[in-house]
């Protein structure tokens, strides 16, 4: 099992060096610098302060202009390099929308220990020597942490959206991701829905798992898991052969045998720490991950392995964050 935060990579669909969608490389002459627009300058105020107006989950309306101006901004106060360690971004070419969002302490601490827990079973699928062939795929299995992911909007002829995931893990070569892994609080949970959605149907069911672990931001101690998998169904008549993009909340399907690819919800927000912080019951719940779903679809290999997450080992993590 590998992990890179900072691995390059040639192609267009991942890349964790990138620049934000809209923006052009630092010219190498200086250049004064240029006024913001009102947008612009509420979004350079969140990234200098580190923190936003009581929310870790901030949208701002920008243009691509804007875009390329704040980035040259923050470039010439040395910023950049912080915004790409430490912020995370979502950036929507069709709405103009940038959200940043600002984990805490605690919610970066329990993802480090969630992606530790699989890269240790994965560790231990990579040194099982009955089965060789498993074995070599699962030590070329990658972790990403905050690896910008471009997906395309509901045309499918350009890439119109950009996400920065809390974590992911990849195939090496790999063009996409096969399983992503966000880590939110109440505000952002709302948004999940549509985030996977996003990441599955956007990648063209490249992204083949979204994790959503949900913590209390503030006051409530509840703690819930979700997850969202990649699902085509065909309809009846054989006639197109495209993927149309569907929302979360739109899989109505017409009479042509078209294949659709929607983002199925198979755990609905479930409790693994009450609201009061107690255990929840039954204790050996579990988040479970087949070994496949972390290859790419196509993959010619037949493994009856999965990783397991139990709920106790979910709620001890999150208490280990809680104390650091």
């Amino acid at each position: 099992m590998k992990t890179s935060e900072s691995t390059s990579r040639d192609n267009s669909h991942v890349s964790s060096n990138s620049m934000l969608p809209g923006s052009a490389e630092k010219s190498s002459l200086a250049k004064p610098s240029q006024s913001l627009s009102g947008p612009a300058q509420r979004a350079y105020g969140i990234i200098k302060d580190g923190r936003g107006p009581n929310s870790p989950w901030i949208r701002v309306h920008l243009e691509p202009g804007d875009i390329t101006m704040l980035k040259e901004r923050l470039e010439e106060e040395d910023l950049w390099g912080y915004v790409r360690d430490k912020i995370r971004f979502d950036y929507d070419r069709e709405t103009r929308t940038i959200v940043f969002r600002l984990p805490s302490t605690v919610h970066e601490i329990f993802t480090g220990q969630v992606v530790r827990e699989i890269e240790s079973q994965l560790k231990r699928i990579s040194e099982d020597e009955s089965r060789p062939n498993i074995a070599a795929i699962a030590g070329s299995i990658v972790c990403e942490w905050s690896a910008d992911i471009y997906v395309y909007g509901p045309n499918r002829d350009h890439k119109s959206s950009m996400h920065s995931p809390d974590a992911s893990f990849m195939l090496q070569g790999a063009g996409y991701p096969c399983i992503v892994v966000e880590t939110s609080y109440s505000q952002k949970e709302k948004d999940l829905p549509c985030l996977a959605d996003d990441y599955i149907v956007g990648s063209l069911g490249n992204i083949k798992v979204v994790i959503g672990l949900d913590i209390e931001f503030e006051g409530s101690k509840k703690a819930t898991v979700s997850v969202w998998h990649s699902v085509t169904v065909l309809s009846t008549h054989t006639q197109l052969t495209t993927f149309p993009i569907l929302t979360h909340s739109e899989v109505e399907f017409e009479d042509d045998e078209t294949p659709y690819l929607y983002a199925k919800k198979t755990m609905d927000d479930i409790l693994f720490r009450n609201s009061d912080g107690s255990p929840v019951s039954p204790s050996n719940a579990a988040l479970r991950l087949p070994f496949s779903t972390f290859l790419p679809s196509g993959t010619a290999l037949s493994a009856d392995v999965a990783l397991s997450i139990t709920f106790t080992t979910l709620l001890s993590f999150v208490e280990y964050a809680e104390r650091m």
